[in-house]
């Protein structure tokens, strides 16, 4: 497990948001964080598919893949605006 430590602290808290670099640092956060506090709700960023059920089974209450609801976001966007005012909110990168 590069690059976490292995002395995590907790704030007293009611929830927590666990978005480290990888799935496996995630998963592994989210089975700690649960272990120390059964009735935390936990919030955990998923890179891929295959590691949101795992997130979930490692007590995870809500998982996001941030490409997938950007994509949903994107494709909202298209669906519920005109072409003039969708045109309007492009960004040109010379």
């Amino acid at each position: 497990m590069g690059g976490v430590s292995k002395n995590v602290f907790l704030a007293p808290t009611h929830k927590e948001e666990i978005a480290l670099p990888n799935d496996s640092d995630n998963v592994f956060l989210t089975l700690t964080a649960r272990e120390l506090n059964p009735r935390l709700r936990v919030t955990s960023r998923a890179f891929s598919q295959d590691a949101v059920g795992k997130l979930h089974s490692a007590g995870a209450d809500v998982v996001v893949v941030p490409e997938i609801v950007g994509g949903l976001e994107l494709a909202r966007g298209v669906m519920h605006s005109s072409r003039a005012s969708h045109e309007s909110k492009l960004v040109s990168i010379r």
